[in-house]
């Protein structure tokens, strides 16, 4: 990615990523692959496709609770349901 390319939103992009991965990592596994279980999982698109947003209480759960899951199969074996979730929350 040239400096051309790289901007606000990207910024805001991998600083969110890092931060996620930061609160998550404690003891577990490198910042470098929680960033790279966020970027595989898909939430990147989804975040940016507003249409896609739930917009019920049991469409949001919905959402969760497949979107740790699908982070959990990117994530080493030892990764627990809530360590997921932390990492989505933040």
């Amino acid at each position: 990615m040239g400096l051309t390319e790289y901007t606000l939103a990207e910024h805001r992009h991998r600083f969110a990523a890092w931060a996620a991965a930061r609160a998550s990592q404690r003891g577990f596994a490198s910042t470098g692959v929680l960033v790279a279980a966020l970027e595989a999982s898909g939430l990147r698109e989804f975040i940016a496709d507003r249409d896609r947003w739930p917009t019920t209480r049991e469409a949001f759960d919905k959402w969760h609770d497949g979107m740790c899951n699908a982070l959990l199969e990117k994530l080493p074996a030892t990764a627990t349901y809530g360590r997921a979730a932390k990492l989505l929350a933040v």
